[in-house]
């Protein structure tokens, strides 16, 4: 089906949604196609294609809202599929705020390539994709560091979204993306099996690692934990890695939801304009970053996307709103999901901010834990090199740290310069004061 087809698709959709009762409506059309690779083993594990197509329509009828989602573009099931539901939002209670967005919302749209799609999507044939997961298993196998297995996956992906909203809004976004990385398991000298990996997301095949680089860091990043050990609990300056600065980064950013706003679940409620960090925190919201995983000109609403500084050296700008509880706030809807997120990063290396520190630890990955948004509480087991005088000592695990969001984020210190940009979260490595790790 080409564009044109497309779009007249979801126009008929529209028309005949509004036709049989509906006061407004949206519809989205959504293709996708997705292939997977894995090597294991010296072996293929999973080599896996899929194709998909389906419309999505959300109804308002009479202050009623419902949504629905069909694979079939058959133009008899589409009737049905329709009339259905039409018919189940008839059912539902009345919510005086269910509607499109405000129009206006979809104004000063930017016209601009964000280069998130790559034509050369089909360039690369299936057996050039597992030479390449070939020669990383290879490497991985060959390093001589008592590897006990690899895993090595490879995944490209092509997305078309149609979106049409019937008070104004229509947008098309064409987008490409690419992943490439391994998980290594080894046996350490006590016979204990560890793993890690390194993986990488962009929008250009030519945007990815070399595979090399692939192996060489899943490789470092598992043997690093050789030797893993609990240490005595404690308050130690904590330096957390930028491939999983993620974790934490939640705990100020799923809480800025309209949801729990309005649910009185977020311990940042109240907090816009107020400090929620040190003086040196900066978090941006930047939909336009060239190649970006979250770059966007639209939300998924019709939203107009605008960069926006979300923490200010500490302060608190805005929340994420959607237009529906935008309007049960009585707040401006901004966005009810982020695009790309940035910390900007420091003038220091990860190497000279390690080389200042005393006694502390680097956090190299999250195992489990919780959060609670409403008081801002958190513990989350972790993994880690403890650091002493300057210099990596032996491998931490086994531990937790914890403590509140806030009292977190006031201790940040400052930003490294490695920018992880393979991810929406864009960070470099962070340094804290003042973490509590609970060990031996």
């Amino acid at each position: 089906m080409n564009n044109k087809k497309k779009l007249e698709l979801v126009n008929r959709i529209t028309e005949k949604i509004l036709k049989k009762g509906a006061d407004e409506c949206s519809v989205t059309y959504i293709e996708s196609m997705e292939n997977n690779i894995e090597f294991r083993k010296k072996k293929i594990e999973t080599l896996k294609r899929s194709v998909s197509k389906g419309i999505n329509i959300s109804i308002y009828k009479n202050n009623r809202f419902s949504s629905h989602s069909t694979s079939s573009l058959n133009e008899e099931d589409l009737e049905k599929f329709i009339d259905r539901g039409i018919e189940m939002t008839s059912y539902l209670n009345i919510d005086k705020f269910r509607s499109l967005p405000d129009p206006k919302y979809y104004k000063n749209r930017k016209k601009k390539d964000l280069k998130i799609y790559d034509n050369n999507i089909n360039a690369i044939s299936t057996k050039d994709k597992i030479k390449t997961l070939k020669m990383i298993d290879e490497a991985i196998l060959k390093s001589g560091e008592n590897i006990i297995s690899s895993t090595v996956g490879f995944s490209d992906s092509h997305t078309e979204t149609i979106l049409l909203n019937s008070n104004g809004f229509l947008g098309t976004k064409i987008s490409t993306s690419f992943s490439l990385g391994a998980e290594v398991t080894i046996k350490d000298d006590k016979g204990k099996l560890i793993e890690d990996y390194f993986y990488a997301g962009t929008r250009e095949l030519q945007n990815l690692p070399d595979w090399g680089m692939i192996a060489h860091k899943s490789i470092k990043n598992t043997l690093r934990k050789r030797g893993q050990s609990k240490i005595k609990s404690g308050e130690y300056e904590t330096v957390v890695e930028n491939r999983v600065v993620g974790t934490l980064l939640n705990t100020l950013i799923s809480p800025l939801g309209g949801q729990l706003i309005y649910l009185k679940k977020s311990y940042l409620e109240n907090m816009k304009g107020k400090k929620i960090g040190s003086e040196e925190l900066n978090i941006i919201d930047d939909p336009f970053i060239m190649g970006g995983l979250g770059s966007r000109l639209f939300d998924s609403e019709g939203l107009t996307s605008l960069p926006r500084k979300i923490v200010d050296k500490g302060v608190l700008n805005g929340f994420y709103i959607n237009s529906y509880y935008g309007k049960k706030l009585k707040m401006e809807s901004t966005s009810g999901s982020y695009s790309n997120l940035v910390i900007p990063k420091g003038k220091k290396t990860l190497n000279e901010i390690i080389s200042e520190i005393t006694k502390g630890i680097l956090i190299t990955g999250f195992i489990g834990g919780n959060f609670n948004s409403t008081t801002g509480d958190f513990s989350f087991g972790i993994t880690g090199i403890l650091i002493e005088n300057g210099k990596y000592k032996n491998a931490v695990n086994e531990m937790n740290i914890t403590g509140n969001s806030l009292d977190l984020w006031k201790n940040f210190c400052e930003a490294a310069t490695d920018t992880f940009e393979f991810s929406r979260i864009r960070t470099p490595s962070l340094r804290f004061s003042n973490i509590q790790f609970s060990g031996s």
